[in-house]
């Protein structure tokens, strides 16, 4: 096909309704062919992140009055009243109330990788007593406290964690650190300090002797993940399988087990002088003072924590949709490349049975063209909820093979049945 080649913004909606145009660009040059990948990866992402923000703008007003309503029911299920500025309660307290779930229950049959329990959304701990008057101790007596330290002891020796440190910051939904501290062997030393610790710390040690390898003999129940102890200063795992040592797995493996172990989304407390909402992902809490508020009432706590809710998980899904654009065009490029060498599959069986000769590069080219048809049932599948993992790519995959074969089949007839020229130069 003789230049100029047409626009690259001209040829998205032509690639999709036309295998003609397929002729006009199969035999350009490859800057020209990664050019126009790169601009439809650009779009998809944008288009898949609108789409994500949209949904979410439509369910988040949902969800905030579900969050309003079952906070409203446990403030009135402990008759809490406010007066003269203060919440009051005659309830026996702390009190730790239900927690607001949503999701599928774990599947405990299901692979050992995922498996996941329901995801706490919120939690509201009320204490008007003051005695519990921080998020940090409302944790604590919800049982599901950010560790300072993690230990976790494996059959081959031990790895500890400082979660203090940014680079092992907790993550996730159980508040674990990502994977990657060394493992330390059992000498004489290290376990004497170690049960020191966390005796002092009021749990037992979990190691009761060594082999002459050195590997742990536990006191617990073989092939699975304890929780020994679970405090503000400590938190101590035993992975009595004999697998590698991985703080990440042991801790989603324990929270299968202990689902209250891991933190909620977010926890909320609620005192006789304020309302405190503790985002998972935030250092500080966001906090309601009920002095100056004049008359409050259960309700408008309830949505104000809602709301707040709300509010907050806004701007932090808006700023990892900042962070995340440039990984996520990366990400689009490199599956579009390889879904491109996949579909070119379908131009070579019709290039082999037309005896057409088209190389590869120009195979390839129309194939990353025919990305475009398929990114958009990709995203159509999306919008409408039934792309669920791997099986979400079989469609497009399926188109872009298709749309790949009838370019080709389109492109011989287009050159008359004869061998097409060489590839161009790369």
């Amino acid at each position: 096909m003789p230049e100029p080649f047409p626009n690259h913004l001209v040829s998205i909606p032509q690639s999709i309704v036309s295998f003609k145009h397929y002729f006009r660009v199969h035999d350009q040059t490859f800057g020209r062919t990664a050019l126009y990948g790169l601009i439809v990866s650009v779009l998809v992402t944008a288009l898949g992140t609108g789409l994500a923000l949209l949904e979410f703008g439509r369910e988040a007003p949902k969800l905030e009055a579900r969050l309003a309503k079952h906070l409203e029911e446990q403030l009135a299920e402990k008759k809490v009243r406010f007066q003269d500025g203060k919440a009051l309660s005659d309830a026996k307290q702390p009190a730790v109330m239900a927690p607001y779930v949503e999701g599928a229950p774990a599947d405990a049959s299901g692979p050992e990788g995922a498996r996941r329990p329901k995801e706490r959304v919120l939690l509201l701990v009320l204490d008007t007593t003051g005695g519990v008057a921080t998020w940090e101790k409302a944790a604590e007596e919800a049982k599901c406290p950010s560790p300072k330290r993690i230990i976790l002891f494996g059959l081959k020796g031990f790895v500890s964690v400082d979660t203090t440190q940014p680079q092992a910051a907790p993550q996730g939904g159980c508040g674990g650190p990502p994977p990657g501290p060394p493992v330390q062997p059992y000498v004489e030393k290290n376990l004497t300090d170690l049960r020191k610790l966390i005796e002092e710390k009021g749990g037992k040690m979990p190691v009761e002797t060594t082999d002459s390898a050195g590997a742990a003999k536990f006191t617990l129940e073989a092939g699975k993940v304890h929780l020994v102890l679970h405090k503000p200063d400590l938190m101590v795992l035993v992975d009595a399988r004999d697998k590698e040592l991985n703080v990440r797995e042991a801790l989603d493996q324990a929270v299968l087990e202990h689902p209250d172990m891991s933190p909620p989304g977010f926890l909320v407390l609620v005192t006789a002088t304020n309302a405190l909402v503790k985002p998972i992902y935030e250092k500080e809490p966001l906090m309601l003072d009920f002095a100056g508020r004049g008359e409050l009432t259960p309700a408008m706590v309830a949505r104000w924590v809602a709301g707040t809710v709300r509010r907050s998980y806004h701007d932090y899904r808006m700023g990892l949709v900042t962070q995340g654009l440039l990984p996520g065009v990366m990400g689009t490029c490199f599956t579009l490349l390889v879904l491109a060498l996949i579909c070119s599959v379908g131009g070579l069986v019709v290039s082999a049975l037309l005896r057409a000769g088209f190389p590869f590069a120009q195979l390839f080219t129309m194939a990353v063209y025919a990305m475009t048809p398929a990114w958009l049932v990709a995203l159509v599948l999306a919008a409408a909820g039934l792309a669920v993992g791997q099986w979400g790519l079989v469609v497009p995959i399926a188109i872009g093979m298709g749309y790949t074969a009838m370019a080709a089949y389109r492109t011989a007839r287009e050159l008359g049945g004869t061998a097409v020229a060489p590839a161009p130069k790369l």
